[in-house]
């Protein structure tokens, strides 16, 4: 769900509802328009000033994802490809606030259909989420297949936008259904001359100097997938 937060036109005002037909509390409003007078909303890439309609009131965007099959691995990478597509086709029509006189009256909001489309909203901040398998000799996988994403129990997520900002990061280590890599331990070597095969590596948390490699790595790797779908929506489009 993507939603625009109160933007007053004044730096004192307060409004006690947030978008169009929907309403949040004054705290909401409040840190919606400290952001926004700071413009501290650029730094999480979502476009709340360009939401604004006027009057504290401004449009709430609902995005439903409907996964109807699942055999190719890397889910929340799709479904983020997915949503960040359908924001940057978004258009919003030209709307008309109604504020009846007195205190605590309503606002109604007509839609102009006279009037053409808005304009059109800068998504190009909206970061994109890359998933990453870290192998137990430190490789990384990227866009793994769902056999891989079974092998492998080490996940890392990073969010990053076009700037090459980090707005999410995220390591986990699941029970891989290849074998619960938990439940292994390490065996006595019976010698120095079978060491290496009869000791099994226990599961360890990544090192300083790997997550910042791999945090690295995933920004490149956001940047180079927002600029192709930056490229394929502007061909797309022009075709």
């Amino acid at each position: 769900m993507a939603e625009a937060e109160v933007v007053p036109e004044d730096a004192g005002e307060v409004s006690d509802t947030a978008v169009t037909v929907s309403s949040a509390s004054s705290s909401a409003g409040k840190s919606g328009a400290a952001a926004g007078s700071r413009g501290d909303h650029l730094l999480s890439g979502f476009p709340a000033a360009d939401l604004y309609v006027g009057e504290g009131f401004g449009f709430r965007i609902h995005v439903d994802v409907h996964v109807l099959q699942c055999s190719g691995g890397n889910l929340f990478t799709a479904i983020a490809y997915a949503v960040h597509t359908a924001l940057r086709s978004l258009r919003l029509p030209a709307v008309t606030l109604h504020k009846a006189p007195g205190d605590g009256a309503g606002v109604s909001v007509e839609v102009d259909r006279s009037q053409p489309y808005r304009k059109a909203i800068s998504w190009a901040q909206i970061p994109l989420l890359c998933v990453l398998l870290v192998s137990p000799t430190g490789h990384c996988v990227v866009d793994p297949t769902l056999r891989e994403e079974w092998a492998m129990p080490q996940q890392v997520h990073v969010a990053a936008g076009a700037s090459g900002q980090v707005v999410y990061f995220r390591y986990q280590q699941l029970p891989s259904r290849r074998g619960n890599t938990y439940q292994l331990r390490s065996a006595e070597p019976s010698s120095a001359r079978d060491e290496c095969a009869g000791y099994v590596a226990p599961p360890s948390a990544l090192s300083v100097n790997d997550c910042w490699s791999i945090l690295s790595d995933g920004v490149h790797i956001c940047q180079a997938m927002l600029h192709d779908c930056e490229d394929a929506l502007t061909h797309g489009g022009s075709a």
